[in-house]
């Protein structure tokens, strides 16, 4: 993990040298970070197969209250930070944005409803 905060957490695939960003749009999250123990069920376990069990770290995003809206952008960035769009174009990653009067997220000159 690079880094992680209760907006955005980064990590990096070692094998391709891209980046992974989970970035939370909507209304504020609080993010915990929990570490498995093997004899504690609960976060932080992986089951990779029958009876077999892996620690791993959780990334647990909470929202609290009446109403809300869950909304997290996950990207792969290249190492310059862009992130390959559907059409082949590419677009900087600090140009995707929630716009939550429309409810639609901007990436650079196209826009989503949601």
């Amino acid at each position: 993990m690079l880094s992680a905060s209760d907006s955005e957490v980064l990590l990096r695939l070692a094998e391709r040298g891209c980046t992974v960003r989970l970035r939370q749009l909507g209304t504020p999250s609080r993010l915990s970070l929990i570490q498995g123990i093997l004899d504690r069920p609960g976060y932080g376990l992986l089951s990779r197969g029958e009876n077999h069990l892996t620690v791993c770290q959780t990334l647990k995003f909470d929202l609290v209250g009446t109403e809300g809206r869950w909304i997290t952008a996950i990207t792969i960035e290249a190492e310059d930070r862009s992130v390959l769009l559907q059409d082949g174009s590419s677009v900087p990653a600090c140009e995707i944005s929630y716009d939550q009067s429309k409810n639609s997220i901007r990436l650079g000159h196209t826009v989503i409803p949601l």
